[in-house]
């Protein structure tokens, strides 16, 4: 027999790995060692800084609306590119703002692009649409570029901060960003397998003309999603939770130096992260193919929501270490169903659509969580109490998701 090609998915899935580790340059995961050098730099409060992050968060929100579409008719091979060059140039012009409100400005901008929020749309719905049966592994394995991403910005990012200040460091991380996600997107991406004569998961057909082991799925217009329970159960469990860990994430360093620990350590917790990110997101796309995703979701958010607790009970080194590991693996899994569970519940077809009215409410709970975390802070001058009330989301957050069922037609769907 001749040797088979790899299938073009996989180089997809490359490209899109790649992307996935360049949007950190944009301190998608660090954004927190920013915001005490950020706040003395520029005399302004820590929920003043907060608030660019939010205002990138609900930026991206806001655009996907219009990237869902977009995605399902043309695909990510112009989109990708052009939103890494826009973030990229505004990492660049943030470096030299005089004014919180020009960041703000710029951050808005680097939202809107599209590339750098968390399970956005440019990225992960393109890698759903080239596999049915191997999808779960194949977002995982991007995923896994975010994590690499985290972890080695993490280092880098606390490095250069050290010695370039946060200026030098946005400076040198656009261009960072430009030149790992603008060339091989624009060469490399194509829309579906069906456009290039393939099938999903590369699947041979047989003689008959029909795929071999290729799962029939079912197909949900936007509108038939939305009249399910099962879609409005999860969506607030993932809007809950992006409000609780993105608060978290982001005040997390400030906590624990409040506490007494050193910059390097919480790096390095950063670091361990990430790393826990990679390995579990790895495994979530394998134990995806055996287990139902809501159940995988459910243990991720109350993964989350008990490292949260520990970071407030217990005070030590390898209390903080735990609790790192902990949000890494939280969110490695959830990262990896949440890109998931929509394509399964809902098919590939509408996906970009049914993703961009879906990302907005994740994106609005990830924006407003530091913010208000920030102001709870002012407020008692402690980050415990927003801490507490994190924890209790995420416990609702898993109880949605235990009864996050697979919807039914009522009736076929048409053209």
């Amino acid at each position: 027999m001749p040797p088979q090609r790899i299938y073009y998915g996989w180089v997809i899935v490359g490209v899109m790995w790649l992307v996935s580790l360049a949007s950190h340059a944009s301190a998608t995961f660090t954004f927190g060692l920013f915001v005490l050098p950020m706040s003395n730099d520029l005399g302004v409060s820590r929920a003043a800084i907060t608030w660019l992050h939010t205002v990138r968060l609900v930026g991206n929100g806001g655009t996907s609306f219009l990237f869902g579409p977009l995605v399902d008719r043309f695909g990510s091979r112009l989109l990708v590119p052009a939103a890494a060059a826009i973030g990229g140039v505004s990492l660049i012009l943030a470096s030299q703002a005089g004014e919180v409100w020009m960041l703000l400005v710029l951050f808005g901008v680097i939202g809107a692009a599209g590339v750098t929020a968390p399970n956005n749309v440019l990225i992960n719905v393109p890698v759903a649409k080239w596999f049915i049966r191997r999808r779960g592994r194949a977002v995982a394995v991007v995923a896994f570029g975010g994590a690499a991403g985290g972890s080695i910005f993490a280092i880098v990012h606390a490095l250069m901060i050290g010695n370039l200040g946060w200026r030098g460091t946005f400076l040198a991380s656009g261009i960072i960003m430009i030149a790992l996600a603008v060339p091989l997107p624009l060469l490399l991406l194509r829309r579906t397998p069906e456009d290039i004569g393939l099938l999903p998961d590369g699947d041979t057909p047989r003689p008959d003309g029909e795929a071999l082991a290729t799962p029939t799925e079912e197909v949900w217009t936007p509108k038939q999603a939305l009249h399910t329970f099962t879609f409005w159960k999860i969506l607030v469990a993932y809007m809950l939770t992006s409000f609780a860990t993105g608060a978290f994430v982001v005040h997390r360093p400030a906590y624990w130096t409040e506490l007494g620990f050193s910059d390097g350590l919480i790096a390095a917790v950063f670091a361990v992260d990430s790393a826990t990110f990679a390995v579990v997101a790895l495994a979530t796309g394998l134990l995806l193919e055996r287990v139902p995703a809501r159940f995988i979701g459910v243990a991720a958010m109350s993964t989350h929501g008990l490292a949260i607790v520990l970071s407030l009970t217990v005070i030590s080194e390898p209390a903080i270490f735990l609790t790192g590991v902990m949000i890494g693996a939280g969110a490695g899994a959830n990262t990896v169903v949440q890109n998931t569970i929509w394509a399964q519940y809902y098919g590939r077809t509408f996906l970009g659509r049914i993703r961009g009215i879906v990302l907005p409410t994740a994106m609005l709970g990830l924006g407003l969580g530091a913010p208000t975390a920030a102001m709870l802070y002012g407020v008692f001058g402690s980050y415990r109490p927003s801490f507490w009330g994190q924890a209790a989301l995420l416990v609702v957050a898993a109880a949605l998701m235990v009864f996050a069922t697979p919807p039914r037609h009522r009736s076929r769907p048409t053209a």
